[in-house]
């Protein structure tokens, strides 16, 4: 409630309420980190992306509950075909492997909104393909930019998967931390 009265004449005063509501009434999005995996390397298919994947520069399978959206990227193929066990998989029904990126000297975005009220594992592949220095900070936000969760990458020539639990509209902001090298993700998998 909100009182204003005139300066000029004590007298004269006006009394409103006004009700106050978070813009879209409330957090758009959740996230939570589930795990680290360091030990799968490139084989995703007995691990991550049973309901979805997309192997960048190979191939995409979206679940119908999430529209996917990246945008800031581009793509680059380091190795294809290859036999290395850090590249991934090929999508069924390949048998050889691909060592791919998005990739951006700054930051890249990829926004998931998830069409259902479930919580979604979603696993994110960072391969420092051609050097052991890259170092990247990857960030999930709700739909106003706000950070629900913060994992900084290092050290990830082996290859490493960066798993969450994600519902509602939320985005993943992927971000360099080293002059003269790149932002990078191989995959993105849901499960």
């Amino acid at each position: 409630t909100i009182t204003a009265t005139s300066a000029a004449d004590s007298t004269r005063s006006a009394t409103a309420s006004v009700t106050l509501s978070p813009s879209g009434g409330g957090p758009t999005g959740t996230a939570t980190f589930v795990a680290l995996d360091t030990a799968s390397q490139g084989n995703w298919q007995s691990v991550y992306g049973s309901q979805g994947y997309n192997v960048v520069n190979d191939a995409v399978a979206y679940p119908g509950y999430v529209t996917v959206t990246p945008s800031g990227t581009s793509s680059y193929a380091w190795a294809a075909p290859t036999t290395d066990v850090r590249a991934l998989s090929d999508a069924p029904p390949g048998t050889s492997r691909i060592a791919a990126t998005w990739y951006t000297n700054t930051s890249f975005s990829i926004n998931l909104a998830f069409n259902d009220t479930l919580q979604h594992q979603v696993a994110i592949y960072c391969l420092d393909w051609d050097t052991t220095t890259r170092a990247e900070t990857v960030d999930i936000l709700d739909a106003t930019n706000v950070v629900l969760a913060t994992q900084n990458v290092t050290n990830f020539h082996n290859g490493q998967y960066l798993v969450w639990q994600l519902s509602g509209n939320v985005t993943i902001r992927v971000t360099n931390n080293y002059a003269g090298a790149n932002a990078v993700i191989s995959g993105l998998f849901f499960q």
